[in-house]
């Protein structure tokens, strides 16, 4: 089960409100996955067994007879995010056990045939892009970074980014060249860019400064380096370019996507690219 998409397939099936996603990823954050939702996530307890029961219904116990002394043998990584999604759904009785296991039944084969966010990615994207396939396969592979490597799980939203205000935002892009081209570009206000970079660096940090930014640019050249290692497997030789920021630039490059993208401390812009943003 792909450990950090769940918050995305549940927008894109419409179990969940755009405007009430990031309320359940800032929840996510604090939720630690229960026996239950670790044994329904891991398919050791089926449906057929648990019945219908809510978190407060006794389910974790419900769980704990199921699996007797095995019980004690499982556990979540600190990072699944799927799965803490899912507890703090279950904590806001949004969802009840049978209908959790319906959701990781259904997320589990969907995101077999075609991965969350590069479904997200096609329904924002104009019909006339000819890059989509590969702004898609960049987005999942900044979700699985910022999940792996700045521990904040991100959900690709259904309007696309509109900016910021003036002078109140920083961007930081990286470029990477080769068989093909493509810039993508953080655009965030200083409260972002100083999760970002905590979240990567987990060191803490008080504002915007040389090593905020030098944080941003390292998670964007990561994000880089494992796309052009992705490629590499099809024959595709990239290159990286290095990593460039600004301060409230203005904006515009050739065939650009800009995505709005959710997190569990505010939103943030993506702006995938043909070319340079600023």
């Amino acid at each position: 089960m792909n450990n950090h998409a769940f918050a995305q397939y549940l927008l894109n099936v419409d179990k969940i409100k755009a405007e009430d996603v990031e309320d359940l990823l800032r929840k996510s954050l604090k939720a630690e996955p229960g026996t239950a939702v670790i044994g329904i996530g891991k398919s050791l307890v089926s449906q057929q067994e648990l019945g219908p029961l809510h978190a407060d219904d006794g389910l974790d116990e419900a769980v704990r007879d199921i699996l007797g002394d095995d019980a004690d043998k499982i556990s979540a990584d600190k990072d699944d995010f799927t799965l803490k999604t899912a507890q703090a759904m279950l904590d806001e009785h949004m969802v009840s056990s049978s209908e959790l296991c319906d959701l990781f039944a259904m997320y589990d084969d969907e995101a077999e045939r075609l991965n969350p966010f590069i479904k997200a990615v096609k329904s924002v994207a104009p019909e006339d892009l000819e890059e989509v396939g590969a702004y898609g396969e960049y987005t999942r592979v900044f979700a699985d970074a910022f999940s792996n490597y700045a521990h904040l799980p991100i959900v690709v939203m259904p309007d696309e980014f509109g900016g910021l205000a003036r002078n109140t935002y920083f961007a930081v892009s990286q470029k990477v060249f080769g068989d093909l081209q493509i810039v993508g570009a953080i655009v965030a206000d200083e409260n972002m860019c100083i999760n970002i970079a905590h979240g990567y660096s987990q060191e803490p940090i008080d504002g915007v400064d040389s090593f905020t930014i030098d944080c941003m640019m390292e998670f964007l050249n990561v994000v880089t380096g494992l796309l052009a290692v992705d490629y590499a497997k099809k024959d595709i030789d990239l290159e990286l370019g290095a990593p460039r920021w600004a301060d409230s630039p203005l904006l515009h490059a050739t065939n650009e996507l800009p995505l709005t993208i959710a997190t569990g401390c505010g939103t943030f812009g993506l702006v995938i690219a043909g070319d340079e943003p600023f």
